[in-house]
């Protein structure tokens, strides 16, 4: 090693990190699958119309094909009966939609982020990278760079910043091509989608701190990968514990039917409540008699029987139809408590893509979500400016721990 071939140790270090990654296949494992998923979304194209407007140009009220009113409503043209088609693989995969077409492909994209900036994405870049600084702090490797006049934290922190570069390069190239390769087949051009990229960076930042703690005391990559998914395991397991304390169980629908996914512009539709089964009557009177059984189960139960709703004033911070809320031992409550306050938090990575993406317009909403929000109880800006804080506190460690080890 003649040193660096670029103005400064930082510069050769994160050079070096791209060498490593394609010496070990993983820059080439990433662009397959870049390739593979822009391939996908090449071959996606929307049947049907892109919008539903109604003559005032506002959203029209929509209902799915496959909806038991939608031949009514075919008939009195009274509402649109949604029949778009989106296909994959150039025409070999068929999914029918309940939704136009510009929901159609804002699905795909919250799929695709939330897949990459909050699940799968992480864990493989998380994998993929954890043999980097084990590796490089190997003595065989480590000490040819500890013999020339330069600090061991600048060692450890372009090494750190040579592997966050190489992630935010790939992830941008995932975001960017798959965003085009849609806009171009759809017409659709929903740049939010690319919010993704660094909210995937700030996750990776985050648990890829510990595993560099833990590569500068074990030096070994099995321990580096495993700690990184087991933190972001332990994160997870705080956050939703965290949001289940203060939101409560969610709403309980006694006797009704589970709603579908909301559409945009669709007809909305009271609840319908589920009958007793019974076999096929002679006449009406039998079914009357099991419906007001019924009702009268409900009303016993001080739920509202045209719902299956809790009709009876709920307490304060309780949301109408929702279970009581336990009472936990408030030791846990307080651990709980200053550990999501500390410790980043995936599930409201979660939360922060489905807010940008507004996905709430074709899927449902997430467990708790609402209530949260009802109760001022959840603030997604501090959710990754805490994540932030916890990546830097980690690398702080990390060069300490770097700087304090004998070689």
């Amino acid at each position: 090693m003649n040193g660096p071939r670029f103005p400064g140790v930082f510069g050769w270090l994160v050079r070096d990190t791209f060498k490593q990654a394609a010496a070990s296949g993983l820059g080439w494992a990433a662009l397959v699958l870049t390739t593979v998923a822009t391939m996908v979304c090449l071959s996606a194209e929307t049947h049907g119309p892109k919008e539903f407007k109604g003559e005032d140009g506002e959203p029209a009220e929509i209902l799915p094909a496959d909806d038991i009113e939608a031949p009514k409503a075919d008939k009195e043209k009274s509402v649109t009966v949604a029949r778009n088609r989106l296909t994959l693989l150039f025409g070999r995969l068929e999914v029918p939609l309940s939704r136009d077409g510009v929901d159609a492909v804002r699905f795909f994209h919250y799929t695709l982020a939330s897949g990459m900036a909050e699940t799968l994405g992480v864990f493989l870049a998380l994998i993929g990278t954890a043999s980097f600084l084990p590796t490089f702090l190997q003595p065989s490797n480590v000490i040819v760079l500890l013999a020339k006049p330069t600090p061991r934290w600048l060692l450890l922190a372009g090494k750190y910043a040579g592997v966050m570069l190489f992630v935010a390069l790939h992830a941008t190239l995932f975001a960017v091509t798959t965003w085009t390769a849609l806009g171009m087949r759809t017409g659709v051009w929903n740049t939010t989608y690319l919010t993704a990229v660094p909210l995937l960076l700030v996750q990776f930042a985050s648990f890829f701190g510990f595993s560099a703690v833990l590569a500068t005391v074990f030096r070994s990559t099995v321990v580096s990968a495993l700690g990184a998914l087991l933190c972001w395991a332990a994160c997870l397991g705080v956050n939703a514990a965290h949001h289940a304390m203060v939101a409560g169980p969610a709403p309980v629908k006694s006797a009704m039917l589970a709603p579908s996914a909301p559409t945009k512009g669709a007809v909305k539709k009271e609840p319908e409540v589920i009958k007793e089964w019974l076999p096929p009557p002679l006449d009406a009177k039998p079914a009357k008699r099991a419906e007001k059984t019924l009702e009268a189960r409900l009303r016993e139960a001080g739920n509202d029987p045209a719902t299956g709703l809790d009709r009876q004033p709920a307490p304060s911070g309780r949301i109408p139809g929702a279970a009581p809320k336990p009472t936990y031992n408030p030791s846990l409550v307080a651990v709980v408590k200053v550990c999501y306050t500390m410790l980043p938090k995936p599930l409201d990575f979660g939360y922060v893509i489905f807010d940008e993406l507004k996905a709430g317009d074709f899927v449902a909403m997430p467990p708790h979500y609402e209530s949260l929000k009802a109760q001022g109880a959840i603030d997604l800006r501090w959710s990754v400016l805490t994540s932030l804080a916890f990546a830097g506190f980690l690398l702080l460690a990390a060069c300490q721990q770097f700087a304090s080890t004998d070689y």
